[in-house]
This record gives structure tokens, C-alpha cells and sequence, in this order.
């Protein structure tokens, strides 16, 4: 399973999430990431992204050279608590796909995948017993 804990980070990488939530449902994602957006924010700002699972799968086969190493993954879509009906897909970690749940609770944190690149990935938060 990929995602290990050393591997997540907060921090900056959690403005991303605090601007697509401030911009509201009727921005796109390309938006929310502009160089405006970023620039203006302070490095320290680490909101507590939460989110809850919407729907998910276990991916089995690489399509891509990239993803060979890291099969099987779990792509996930959650649906943010801090803008109802705002659902983002990212990667699921820290979990195996027999003990997702369809409404569980998950956090964010953020995997580093080359020096410049960074993705956000979600895991159970906190207390969670699947």
C-alpha cells in the first residue's frame, strides 16, 4: 500500500483545498489553482481538510508506465464536509478496499511523487474503525 504516513505531509500543499473551498462550486479546479491564488497565501495556513467517502474503486492494472509499481490503488471520490456537494477524486491510502465504506470519513494529506510534484491523497481519519 502506498501513502505511508512519512510520505504525507500537510502544510502549504493544504491552501490548494482552502481556495477551491473559499472559491465555491462555480469555479473549476484550474481556477482555484491559479498563481494569484498561491502567491497571496502564507506557507503556515493548514486548514483541516475532512471529507467523507462518496464512492470509490480498487484500480488493478496499470495504464500508464508510472502507476506499474504502485498496483493495486484505490482511486477515490469524497465529498468535502466544509462545502456539501463539493466532491473531489484523488487517491485513497493507509486503508485496504475490503474495509472502505461508502459515507466514512477521511482526511487529507499530501504524497510527494517527484521533487515537483505533489498530489493530495485522503485516509480514514482519525479513530476510524472500518
Amino acid at each position: 500500500m502506498h501513502g505511508d504516513s512519512d510520505q504525507l505531509a500537510s502544510g502549504s500543499h493544504a491552501v490548494f483545498f482552502e481556495e477551491l473551498l473559499n472559491y465555491g462550486l462555480d469555479r473549476s479546479f484550474a481556477q482555484a489553482q491559479s498563481s494569484e491564488v498561491a502567491k497571496d497565501q502564507s506557507q503556515s495556513i493548514t486548514p483541516q481538510v475532512t471529507a467523507t467517502v462518496y464512492s470509490f474503486t480498487e484500480t488493478r492494472k496499470a495504464f500508464h508506465p508510472f502507476f506499474v509499481d504502485r498496483i493495486p490503488y484505490l482511486v477515490v471520490v469524497v465529498e468535502l464536509e466544509e462545502q456539501p456537494g463539493l466532491r473531489v477524486v484523488s487517491n485513497l491510502v493507509g486503508v485496504a478496499e475490503p474495509d472502505v465504506r461508502f459515507g466514512m470519513p477521511v482526511t487529507v494529506g499530501f504524497e510527494q511523487l517527484a521533487p515537483d510534484l505533489t498530489i493530495p491523497v485522503f485516509s480514514p481519519a482519525t479513530g476510524v474503525t472500518p
